[in-house]
């Protein structure tokens, strides 16, 4: 299984009288050989807030994971300074509605061979929001650079958005994943979270390499119950 290592820290939870508060997380700086005894652990420390109200419905977190690097005999992994942040709530569905944000400075992965993956400029977010039946999704994600070695830097950006998806499907979906089910093939998910005025967008996708580039803009829209004659669209930039 996989290796567990306790984190040396500091836990500090507060109350109030209306039952919300907030907790939090200091963890040190770790140095320590790994189980096996065939590498080391470093990492710099981390500083999380928990904020919760009322039995904890509403939760706003954000935090600072400093440089964290692993050494072994499989090779070595190594992150920059990680910052993260979110504002979620329940839903009835079995997911939480609201924001998450995360941004990694620099990554490097080698492996045993000594191939070497590197980047700078991760920046991800989501959106999440739902009503009686449907959820939107959206997400953002960026990377200022990501070289192979050997190979040209590449940077990407895209924005994808979902749009009114089946939200107790979703949920459904959710759940047997979290539950070590797994998904049935990609097609028939996909098919269950779709309904009448679902839509999906491709925006600012672009990306870079060298000298040269390439963009995407797309749009579909299913019709609605009362437009079913309306037809799906799509561009392309």
């Amino acid at each position: 299984g996989a290796e567990q290592i306790p984190l040396p820290g500091v836990a500090v939870t507060r109350v109030g009288f209306g039952g919300g508060g907030h907790t939090q997380v200091t963890v040190d700086e770790v140095l320590r050989p790994m189980a096996d005894g065939q590498g080391t652990l470093s990492a710099q420390g981390a500083d999380i807030d928990v904020r919760f109200d009322r039995n904890a419905a509403r939760l706003r977190t954000r935090g600072v994971l400093r440089p964290v690097r692993i050494e072994s005999a499989e090779g070595l992994m190594e992150s920059g300074r990680l910052t993260f942040s979110s504002d979620t709530r329940p839903t009835g569905f079995g997911f939480r509605s609201g924001s998450s944000q995360v941004a990694m400075e620099t990554f490097v992965f080698v492996d045993y061979l000594g191939r070497e993956v590197s980047g700078s400029g991760l920046d991800l977010a989501l959106q999440v929001s739902a009503d009686n039946e449907t959820v939107d999704y959206a997400t953002h994600v960026g990377l200022a650079r990501i070289q192979a070695q050997g190979g040209a830097p590449v940077a990407a950006n895209m924005d994808l958005r979902f749009e009114a998806l089946d939200a107790v499907m979703l949920g459904a979906l959710l759940q047997r994943v979290q539950q070590g089910f797994g998904l049935r093939p990609f097609g028939t998910e996909l098919a269950s979270l779709v309904r009448p005025g679902s839509g999906l967008r491709v925006s600012d996708l672009e990306i870079r390499a060298g000298e040269g580039y390439a963009s995407l803009d797309l749009q579909l829209q299913l019709p609605a119950d009362n437009a079913t004659d309306r037809p799906i669209s799509n561009s392309f930039d």
